[in-house]
Parts: C-alpha cells; structure tokens; sequence
C-alpha cells in the first residue's frame, strides 16, 4: 500500500509544474488575443462606419450646397437680368417704339442688343409685353406675337408694380429663369419687360464650384411629350421620354447617367424633400455618391429636381490605405503589449466589457418588448402564442375579444380553454412538426356562431437547435362576413340563373321549332307568293334568325358569368379524360362553324400527325378553343382563321391565327382581366361581357398551362395555348385496334325511332317544347309535371328513357334519380338531366347516364338519346388485355362509344375466368402470342366457344 501512495506521489510531482503553467500561460494567451480581436474588429467596424458616414455627411453637405449655390446663381443672374432691364429702360428709342407699339422699330433698336446679351450672357428669351399682357414682340422669335401670357412671374409684376423674378417651365419643356418689369412712364404703365435665360447655364456655372456633375429633371406631369420631344431635338439632344416613369431628364453634364441614379430616381420621387435622398454606391470600379434637390418654380411649385453625381473614389480609396496603415499599427502596437499586460487586468477588462453589452442588449431588449407588444396589441387579428407543452405564453386583445375571454388565461393549458376545433389544431401543430407543411391553416368556431380563419406555424423548429423552447404561433381572422357574403352571392347566382335560363330555354327551343316548322311547312304551301307575301316571308324568317341569335349570345353571357364565379369560388368539377387534339380541333371548328359561314370566312386547320393525347376536361378546354375562334371570327372582317397545333418545348400548343384588325400593345395588357374589351365601348360596342379570355386564362391555368396573345394591329393576331404533355408518351393505335374496331362496327346501328320517353319538368313549356321535337324525331313522348308523377309512371308505365329537371317542386331531379335507381324495375331505365343546375359529379355518383344544362341543344339531346337507347339494346360485354396501355385506351374508347360494356380492372388470367363464365359476346385481345396459345387452350373448356372472338396483336400485325 505505501508503495503504491509514493508511486501515485511522484506521478503527480512530476507532472505539477507542466500542469500549473501551461494552462496559466493558455489562459493568458487566449484571453488576450480574443480582447485584441474584439477591439480590432470593433476598431475596423467603426473605422468603416466613420467612413460610410462621413460620406454620408459630405453628400448631405453637397446636397445642401447644391441648394445654396443655385438659388444663389438664380439670384445672381437674375440681378444680371435686373440691371440688363434698367439700361433698356434708359434707351429713349427702344421706350418710344415700345410706347407708340411699333414692332419694326422696336425689333431694329433690340434685334443687335439681344445678339449682344445672348453671346455675353447667355440670354435666350428677350420679350416686350403690353399693359394687359398681351406680346407685343418676342425679340427672339419676332415672327410669334400677339398671344395672352399669364406666366406668374409677369402676373406677380403686375400685382406688385416691380421687378419679379423666378424659375419656369418653357412650352418645350425647358426651365428657364425669367425676369419681369413693369416699365411706366411718369404714372402711365407702358406695358413689361422680359428678360430670360435657360437654367442649363446656371448649372454649368456652378459645376466648378461644387466639383461634381449635375443634371436637371422635370415632372411629366407638366409637359407634353410631343411638345417636349420636339423641343429637345430643337435643342439638339436625344429625348428619351420613357426614361423615367414620373420624370424627364432635359439636359446633364454627364454623358450618361449611373445606373444607381436611375434606380432610385423614381424612389426618390416618394420622399418628402425634407428627408434624405441619397445614396453612395460602386459602379464600374468607381465609388459613386448621388442626391437629389427639388426645383422650386416662381410659384414655390416643385417642377422638377438636380441629381447630383461626385466621384468619391479617391478619398475612399485613402481613407482605406489609412484604414489599413492604422489596423496594421494596432496589430504591431498589440504584440508589443502582449508580453506585458497581465492576466488580471485582461480578466478585468473583458469582464467591463461584457457587462456593459449585457446592459445594453437589456435595454434594447426592453425596448424592442415593449415595441412588439403595441404592435400585437393593435392588430386586427387575433394572436395566440404557446409554448411546446400548450401552455399560453402570449395573446394580444383582440383574440381575447374573438373568444370572449380576459388576461387570466395567461400561464394556463390553452387545451383547457379553448374549443374542441381549436383543440385539435393545437394538438395537429404540436405534433405535426416533421410531417406538416407550415403554416397550415383551418377554420374555427367562434363563441356567437362566428367563424374565424386560423393560421398556425411553429417557433422554433427542431433544426434550430432550440428543440427545448419550440412553440407555435397562431393567428385568427374573423371570417364570418366575408362566408355570409360569399353565400349570399353563391344563392343569387343560382336563383338569378334559374329565372333567367328557365325562359330562355323557351324561347330559344320554340324559336328554333317555329322557324324549323314555318320553312319545312308554311313556306312549301304558299307556293308561289306574291313579292308582299315574299318579302313578309323572308323577313319572318330573318327576324326569327335574330330572335335565335340574340338568345343564344344571352345564353352565352349568362354561362360565362356563372363559369367566372364557379372557377373563383373553386366549385367547378373538373374531369379528367384521354383526348385527341385533332378531335378537340374538330369539334371546336364545327361548333364555331355557323360563325364562318355568315361572314364568309374560311377555317383552315393545321394538326400533324402522331401528336400525343391530353390528359384533363375535354369540355373546359375545347370551351376555350371555341372561344378563341368566336374571338377570332368577330375581329375579322375578311380573309382566314388557322386553327393548328404543335409540339414546343413546354408542351403541347394549340393556336389561333387570324389576319383581323389587331391588338394594341396597350390593350394586350388588360386583355385577360375580367370585363375588359379591346376597343371603346362607347364607340365600338364590342359585344360580349368581357370575360371569355378570363375565363380561358383560369382554365389553362388549371391545368398548368399558358395562354399568350402575339398581335400587331393592322395585321392579325395569334392566340396560342400551351398545354403540358402528360407522363411519358402515349404512343397512336395499334393496326390491329383499326381492325377490330371495323370488325365489330361495319356500319351504324338501326333507328331508335318509336321509343318513350318520358319528359319530367316543372315548367310546361318546357315540357311543350321538348314534346314537340323528339315527337318530330320518331319517339313518343310522354310528360310529367314533378318528380312525384315522374316516379309513379316509372313504376306503373316504364318508359324507354327519361329526360328530367334538378330544381322542381317536392323532391329534386336527384332525388328521384336515387329512387329510380334503388328500385329493381326502374333501376336499368336510361337517365338524362337537363338543368340549369351543372352537379355532374353529382349525377355521376347517383348514375345519370347523360348530364346536360339549360338552353338545350335539340340535336345534342337527340343525339344523347339515340346514344343510350342503342346502348339499352345492345348487351355485348368484353373483357380488353393487352400489353399496349395505348391500344387499350384506344379500342376501349371506340367499344364504350358503341355500347359495348368493358371491364377496366381486368388481367389475363381473370379475362379468361371471365370468358368462361360469360361466353356470349366476349372477346380477348391480348399483346403476346406466348400468351395466346395459352389463352387458346383455356377457351377450349369454354362451352359454345364459337361465341367468343379472339384477337391477338403483337406490335402493328394482327
């Protein structure tokens, strides 16, 4: 044991004078170089920031001098002007042409004094003006006389009865200093003297004084560009009126102006000219100080302002060099002292040092507190803090107000307090962290049936490293108002649409069938009318054209108000489906088609080949297209519209070229901005609400697409819209896919004609008109007045098919829809809604067949109802495999099209099962003829396997 004490002894020993001075000698060295850091940082810092405020103060003194030496060159050039004025005022000639008013004479005794003031002194304006202010003569330009001026220095001269002086703004657009003079004789006033001189020369001659560059700015407001632009080049310089936005630049003893002049000149247009308008910055290697002075005109009136430009390069530049020469003295000065001071007074000094920062960093925290709480405190919204245990650490009042609550809360579980909505958006934010995407938002219940939309965002966050004070913030604003309103303007669009598309669907529907039935039936028995009788004819059938025309352009105001408001509220439902651009090309010329015909315009289309499909609702983008060649057709008075498509970088283009009058580049601006029109609308009357282009703008914006205009007017305009292309590629329909589908559809199906259908609607003339033309169209027709009668002749009389409304007294078109589709005998009878209300998800979900909205196409009703009742009769069911998605896509849509029922989720081993069980009308297509031997042999079990069609395809044979 001793042993082992005496062994731990000298380990100790001999390790004691190593331990008790290298760690004095680290401390030392440590602390000492860390204070001689800080003060030369500070040091560097402040020298710096006694730098840039030094030039900070020089430019305030240049800026104040520019003020100083330029009214005292206007003072001292308008005494020039004043003593040139009372030598005039001597000369008896020049006072007796002047008295008697005879300009020739008068402009003999003046024309070689104003030649010699012009080249001493520069004066450019020399004026004689009679007792009422009228110009007598302008020595200058002698062929201008005889116009009233009412410049307020010459007003002020005759208010006054003495000499007045000021700056103004010339008709060109210059400012001039002008000096007027009453000149009497004895008591009789003969009229005014005017001396003047362009203010150019006053700032060239303060140039040398200030030793910095100036140029002189005027307010466009007071000018007239043409004017202005004139005069300049009258002058003899370049104008460049788009320059600025508020401001022009007449004339500078620079050759070009620094780029940071031009950045904050329209900055500086915003502050008070009290404050300060200054700036120093680098540019081009050169460090540049700028300010800016207001011009003050006779009047006190600002009209414009002197940029002062001042190279301070060099007195940066030795200001640094002695910058660095003082920071390389402290650096040798501090070694010097390193093996001096002691480890005490480092100690002391540093311990100064950091009470005095804790001091004030306590001050400015105090301060920056008290700020922060006026500001919660005043907001509008209410503000919620806790930290990460839910514990309220600050609100502000009118959260307290907003849920009804006072400063108790403070210090408690905000989970305790607060409603349950609230509760679990606390909770969501506490524990959503690493999963939610901040700041999220939702909407609460406030206390009075009120509703407040609430934000929340963490404090804090995990990767700060503060993980122990993290806490959420959140904000409410009630929102109760703003959902009343939304909902009261949501229910009068559709009560106003209702009382608007209800009639309007008479009218147009018995328009139509009027003129249908006066040209296939009372204009064949007139036979051979007499010119009366003809002309009466032609203009019934004329006047019923416009009848047809007009309800069709409401119909079409009334949707594009209605899409606008569904779009901005998000209530629009959007489809997604596989389309062809050349189909939705086809489709968009057909449907603008009757548009062509009566101006006598041709369509021309421009689609290649094998461009790939697009993904997304067909409708909303073939509305767009329709769209564009209405717009185009009514801009258009002769020639052609291209509609076409290609691939560009940023996908699919479809464009709109026209060779019509054109767009402004400034009514291009506004034209995607909702009720705007190109053209005046007192003068042009264009037609329309103005909001088509909007409403394509948030349709190709939905799908993450553009719509751009390109037009030169005189010349046409091209409207393009870019569509991205889906996921990879969707390759064209196989061979194979063209040969079945012609297999299976050599020729169309028979007539549907002689079938019922049952026409349900609250309005009878709705019913009346409907009757009146599918009867036409071969069906017979049966009608009921509600939804009640509709369901009682479904069950006791099945129709064929039925056509029925959403918005009817006692239960609504989707109600009965439900009950029809929930009973056995009812439940496979062909849907169709015709309404104003558009819910085709809704529809869809109850199983409507076909969805269509009021005014009624009659040709795309009887087209939808062919459609199904072929479909009714037809029960084919086949089961599609293959390895091509896009032959798949394809065929599919040519069998649905046909009738034909798929199954969409079966594989290759199901289909067979399938065919098995099934048999009749199946058929098999599968991509690989491994497969097909396989498929072949498991088809043998199949009984009547006659039934069954089976095609294979391996890449384009068949």
């Amino acid at each position: 044991m001793p042993t082992n004490e005496n062994s731990k002894l000298s380990k100790v020993q001999a390790t004691a004078p190593l331990s008790a001075d290298y760690p004095f000698k680290r401390n030392i060295l440590s602390l000492f170089a860390s204070v001689l850091v800080v003060l030369l940082v500070t040091f560097t810092l402040s020298a710096y920031w006694f730098e840039q405020h030094n030039f900070a103060d020089a430019l305030t003194r240049l800026r104040q001098a520019v003020g100083v030496n330029y009214k005292t060159a206007v003072d001292r050039e308008a005494d020039m002007l004043s003593a040139t004025l009372d030598t005039i005022q001597h000369n008896d000639r020049i006072k007796h042409a002047f008295a008697s008013g005879q300009r020739e004479a008068l402009l003999m005794e003046t024309q070689s004094l104003f030649d010699t003031l012009k080249h001493n002194h520069n004066i450019t304006h020399f004026y004689f003006i009679s007792a009422d202010r009228v110009n007598l003569l302008r020595v200058h330009q002698p062929k201008r006389y005889g116009d009233l001026i009412n410049r307020h220095t010459l007003l002020t001269a005759q208010r006054e009865h003495k000499l007045a002086y000021g700056v103004e703004i010339g008709p060109i657009g210059t400012l001039t200093l002008r000096a007027v003079t009453p000149w009497f004789d004895g008591e009789r006033l003969l009229g005014y003297i005017e001396l003047g001189k362009e203010i150019e020369n006053i700032v060239t001659d303060i140039k040398p004084v200030l030793h910095a560059d100036i140029s002189v700015l005027l307010d466009k407001s007071l000018l007239k560009r043409k004017d202005w632009e004139e005069g300049m080049r009258m002058l003899g310089r370049e104008p460049d009126w788009e320059q600025f936005p508020r401001d022009v630049l007449i004339m500078s003893t620079m050759e070009r102006l620094p780029d940071i002049a031009v950045t904050h000149i329209p900055v500086w247009r915003d502050i008070a000219s009290d404050q300060a308008q200054q700036e120093i910055a680098n540019e081009n290697g050169r460090r540049l100080g700028v300010t800016i002075t207001p011009i003050m005109d006779a009047a006190s009136k600002r009209v414009g302002a002197l940029l002062v430009t001042e190279d301070v390069t060099d007195s940066s530049q030795l200001m640094r060099r002695n910058l660095l020469l003082v920071v390389s003295a402290c650096l040798l000065f501090g070694s010097i002292l390193f093996g001096f001071f002691r480890a005490i007074l480092v100690r002391v000094e540093k311990r100064l040092l950091e009470a005095e920062s804790v001091r004030q960093n306590a001050l400015q925290y105090q301060h920056t507190m008290h700020h922060l709480a006026s500001v919660v405190n005043c907001m509008g919204d209410g503000l919620l803090v806790i930290d990460r245990h839910g514990t309220i650490t600050h609100v502000n009042r009118s959260f307290l107000d907003m849920f009804d609550l006072d400063d108790a809360i403070m210090g408690h579980d905000c989970r305790e307090l607060l409603g349950e909505d609230l509760v679990a958006l606390v909770g969501r934010t506490l524990q959503g962290a690493n999963v939610e995407r901040f700041p999220i938002s939702d909407q609460i219940s406030l206390p009075g049936k009120r509703t407040a939309n609430a934000t929340a965002s963490l404090l804090d966050s995990a990767e700060s490293g503060h993980q122990s004070e993290q806490g959420a913030v959140f904000t409410f604003r009630d929102i109760t108002q703003e959902l009343e309103i939304s909902r009261m303007k949501t229910d009068f669009i559709a009560n106003v649409s209702h009382e608007l598309r209800t009639p309007l669907t008479s009218v147009l529907g018995f328009a139509k069938l009027i003129r249908k039935q006066f040209s296939q039936n009372i204009l064949p028995a007139l036979g051979e009318p007499d010119d009366k009788t003809a002309k009466a004819a032609a203009r019934i059938d004329s006047n019923l054209d416009i009848i047809i025309l007009e309800g069709e352009r409401l119909s079409n105001l009334i949707n594009d108000v209605l899409d606008l408001t569904k779009i901005e509220a998000g209530k629009v439902e959007w489809r997604s489906e596989s389309i062809t651009v050349a189909d939705l090309i086809q489709r968009a010329a057909a449907a603008a088609s009757s548009l062509f015909e009566q101006k006598g315009l041709r369509l021309l289309t421009e689609i290649p080949d094998n461009l790939p499909k697009l993904v997304g609702d067909a409708d909303r983008r073939l509305q767009v297209i329709i769209n564009l060649l209405s717009n185009a057709v009514k801009f258009t008075a002769q020639g052609e519209v291209i509609c076409g498509a290609r691939l560009v970088d940023q996908g699919l283009a479809i464009y709109v070229q026209d060779s019509g009058i054109g767009i402004s580049q400034a009514d291009q601006l506004q034209l995607f901005e909702r009720f705007r029109q190109v053209g005046d609308t007192l003068t042009d009357k264009p037609k329309g609400t103005g909001l088509g282009l909007a409403i394509c703008k948030q349709i190709a914006k939905h799908h993450g697409g553009t719509i751009t205009i390109d037009s030169t007017p005189g010349v046409g305009s091209t409207f393009t819209l870019i569509l991205p292309l889906p996921e990879g590629s969707v390759k064209p329909a196989h061979e194979g896919v063209v040969r079945l589908r012609d297999y299976f559809f050599p020729e169309e199906q028979g007539s549907t004609s002689g079938y019922t259908v049952l026409v349900v609607d609250d309005e009878a003339n709705i019913r009346d008109l409907l009757r009146q033309e599918l009867e036409e169209a071969g069906y017979r027709v049966r009608e009921a007045v509600d939804g009640y009668d509709a369901i009682r002749q479904a069950r006791t009389a099945p129709p064929d098919l039925i056509v029925l409304d959403v918005m009817m007294p006692g239960i609504s078109g989707f109600d009965v829809v439900s009950v029809l589709r929930g009973a056995p005998e009812t439940s496979s009878i062909p849907l169709i809604i015709l309404s104003i209300i558009e819910d085709r998800q809704r529809g869809k979900q109850l199983g409507v067949d076909r969805y269509l909205t009021k005014p009624v196409r009659i040709d795309e009703l009887i087209g939808s109802i062919d459609s199904l009742l072929k479909q009714r009769e037809t029960h084919k069911r086949l089961i599609v495999v293959d390895n091509d998605e896009s032959s798949i896509s394809s065929l599919r849509d040519v069998l649905l099209a046909r009738g034909y029922v798929i199954d969409p989720s079966a594989d290759r081993v199901t289909s067979v099962e399938q065919a098995r069980a099934e048999g009749t009308h199946t058929a098999i297509v599968t991509g690989q003829r491994s497969l097909s031997g396989n498929v072949v042999s498991s088809l043998q079990m199949v009984r009547g396997q006659e039934r069954v069609l089976l095609l294979i395809t391996e890449g384009t044979k068949t």
